[in-house]
């Protein structure tokens, strides 16, 4: 299973658009960026011009730096699981498993994937990724936009790539408002998650 980013649009570092937008957010934002320990189950699928892939994804995080995934393909052709703790990785495959310190660098060299997984433990919860730069972030009634830039996983790789994170539905758990179904968007590349299961909130 690859996952390939390649396609995704670029903006030079220097160009960034520093005219943020927010609308109604602040609550919801606070409230979700404060969860620290939460588990969630979801079905993922992920196109683009050269590959489909779905799976089931299995996302555990313990406190900001700690988490397991487990991602499940079908009938078990290539199933992944990331250990992640205290900015130490591990990635497990069926055909052994890999050690480093910097995952989406892991990711890459190992799977050829390009995913930005760190940003992910936020984009998840419905909040924008600290650390990151923020071109726009809208939260509507039954809506949320948001779209941030990647740094370049190293000076020799590509420039920034611009990612769309759109939400357009919400289960309430433990009263948080938290995502049910999410779409991320960079250059061609898609990608659909539908959360079913929140728990340990």
């Amino acid at each position: 299973m690859s996952i390939y980013a390649c396609g995704c649009q670029v903006i030079p570092a220097s160009k960034s658009n520093n005219n943020l937008i927010y609308a109604n957010w602040q609550q919801p934002c606070i409230t979700a960026n404060n969860l620290q320990h939460w588990r969630l189950k979801a079905s993922i699928a992920i196109n683009s011009a050269k590959f489909h892939a779905s799976a089931v994804l299995i996302w555990q995080q313990s406190d900001k730096q700690n988490y397991q995934i487990t991602i499940l393909t079908p009938f078990a052709s290539n199933d992944v699981t990331i250990y992640s703790h205290n900015n130490y990785c591990s990635l497990h495959t069926n055909h052994g498993t890999k050690y480093g310190n910097n995952l989406a660098q892991l990711l890459r060299n190992e799977l050829g994937w390009q995913l930005p997984l760190t940003a992910l433990t936020y984009w998840l919860r419905g909040v924008p990724a600290t650390n990151m730069p923020t071109l726009a972030y809208v939260r509507g009634k039954h809506k949320t936009i948001i779209t941030q830039t990647i740094e370049p996983l190293t000076q020799q790789s590509m420039p920034m790539s611009t990612w769309q994170i759109i939400i357009t539905d919400y289960i309430t758990v433990n009263n948080i408002q938290l995502p049910h179904k999410i779409n991320l968007l960079c250059g061609d590349l898609k990608i659909k998650i539908v959360i079913f299961n929140w728990s340990d909130v």
